[in-house]
């Protein structure tokens, strides 16, 4: 299950089952597994086992909150949405109470982000819901309680996350963690559960110390508190168990989360989300239970790819020269049920187009996906074409292979749309309602190129069909992006406003003044 290899792990739980070993942990591995593929009622079924052997109070929050990974429509994404906030509500007033504090067991509701509306209010119940069943997560550190100590002569800075490894939230943290001034912040890095042995090596060598938290909640949080932190960021919230429980607690004076998972936390304790005036709509402060800041550039310092040593190639990759290629290249849950509209008329106006996704972590998911298309546009869906999962190297021939790539709606690209426009590939994108739609725009907006922009589904497939079939056009685009991509890479001036926000931040928190006080930004 930790490794996203789900369809093994729900083969091996079934065969301990089957050779007898009729426990509650198996039955709750493989319900977990299984709700991993997207096999909600199944899963759900297992963990109904497992409570009948052995009651555990955190399962009854997981079962509450299981969700489909791939819809099969949006009436059904829309039901299962309206049963999770029924559950919800429901669980909130039955006085649930966890028996033991110590593990990291939560429910993230991790793909309530990917329905393209307003989580604000559910992920405050969500996270009313677990302050109620365990209060220990709100803790405070001593260092942070009344009459505390001040600030030390450097921002004392720490980071924390699962995913420093070969991850994006490494590539959209790791250069922020690299440059910081060491004059004026002493930054340490936090490993939550995480793959310490695939963490880039610079990573932990920029750090003062990079530190490997127990699996223990309550002992994490005592080591993290043990570091005095000024500041404690949380690149994601919401992707992993153990960071969102800690941050409940306090931690630190000052505690932010930026954009790894670009959806609010709905916790008490994090007090800034950090975003950019780029990506971010008039009114967006209401899409936060944290404090909005806008930079005014992208919130990172991310690294320029390596260029491709080889060429890109149609035939190579499998697919005719004379093939159209609309490439989607996002995890399948991105593709919300509005999407397969626009994937329908782009196939139809197109006869010689081809849409190409990559196949699912779960086989389930491309298998769900696969039904989906067929009962939304069959007369077409067999031009629809999935690849297997790519290494680096060939996830860049792909994107080059490209006649255009395909921004999903409501939860666009982010470390992909970064590769893409750094070899130059255009990529379609009609701008979402919330900040995790509109990256792929913040981009465009920073480089001053929105020859891609579309302001309606309609003249998003215009768009599209333009690159595929204007080959003078589709090379002046991509001219465009190459010569405007130095906006988005290793871009200090973002450095430089994260250092403001930073020292601004902890002086505010100060005795005698209040983090509230900020401006927005």
């Amino acid at each position: 299950n930790d490794l996203g290899r789900f369809d093994e792990a729900v083969a091996c739980y079934q065969q301990a089952l089957r050779l007898g070993l009729d426990v509650a942990e198996a039955h709750a591995n493989l319900g977990n597994a299984l709700l991993n593929q997207g096999r909600v009622e199944e899963g759900v079924a297992s963990y109904r086992r497992a409570q009948a052997l052995k009651p555990d109070p955190a399962h009854e929050i997981i079962i509450a909150t299981a969700l489909p990974v791939i819809p099969e429509s949006k009436a059904h994404m829309l039901a299962a949405r309206q049963r999770v906030e029924e559950n919800v509500e429901r669980l909130l007033g039955s006085g649930l109470t966890l028996t033991d504090t110590s593990r990291p067991v939560a429910s993230l509701a991790f793909y309530l982000a990917y329905h393209g509306l307003d989580d604000l209010d559910l992920q405050r119940k969500l996270a009313r819901l677990h302050l109620l069943a365990n209060p220990s997560l709100g803790w405070t550190a001593p260092h942070c309680r009344e009459g505390a100590g001040g600030v030390s002569e450097r921002i004392r800075i720490g980071f924390v996350s699962r995913y420093f490894h070969g991850h994006t939230v490494t590539k959209l943290t790791r250069g922020l963690i690299d440059t910081l001034s060491r004059d004026r912040f002493e930054v340490v890095v936090f490993h939550a559960r995480g793959r310490t042995d695939q963490s880039p090596r610079s990573l932990d060598q920029a750090a003062v110390r990079a530190i490997r938290l127990p699996d223990n909640l309550n002992e994490a949080r005592v080591r993290i508190a043990g570091e005095e932190l000024d500041i404690v960021v949380y690149p994601d919230i919401g992707m992993d168990a153990m960071t969102y429980l800690l941050a409940f607690a306090r931690l630190a004076p000052v505690q932010c989360v930026t954009w790894g998972h670009p959806v609010t936390t709905g916790i008490p304790n994090v007090d800034y989300f950090v975003s950019s005036a780029e990506l971010e709509p008039d009114g967006a402060e209401d899409h936060y239970s944290e404090r909005l800041h806008r930079l005014s550039r992208l919130p990172a310092y991310y690294y320029r790819p390596p260029a491709p040593t080889q060429p890109p190639d149609h035939g190579r990759l499998g697919f005719g020269d004379d093939a159209t290629l609309y490439v989607c290249p996002q995890s399948l849950f991105k593709l919300h049920p509005d999407f397969d509209a626009v994937l329908a008329d782009l196939l139809r106006r197109d006869r010689r187009g081809r849409v190409v996704l990559i196949d699912g972590l779960s086989a389930q998911w491309t298998r769900s996906l696969c039904e989906r298309f067929v009962r939304s546009f069959g007369d077409v869906s067999d031009r629809v074409q999935f690849v297997s999962r790519l290494s680096s190297q060939s996830f860049q021939n792909l994107l080059r292979a490209a006649d255009a790539l395909l921004d999903p709606f409501h939860f666009g690209g982010g470390n992909s749309t970064y590769e893409a426009l750094a070899l130059g590939v255009p990529i379609v994108t009609w701008p979402g309602r919330f900040m995790r739609g509109r990256v792929t725009y913040g981009c465009y907006r920073q480089m001053g190129v929105e020859d891609c922009v579309a302001r309606s589904p309609e003249e998003y497939v215009e768009i599209a069909i333009r690159l595929g079939n204007d080959r003078e056009w589709r090379e002046a685009v991509s001219g465009r992006i190459v010569a405007a991509s130095h906006q988005l890479f290793e871009d200090m001036a973002a450095v430089r406003e994260f250092e403001a926000f930073f020292t601004e931040v902890v002086r505010l928190a100060q005795p005698g003044r209040a983090a509230a006080d900020a401006t927005r930004g």
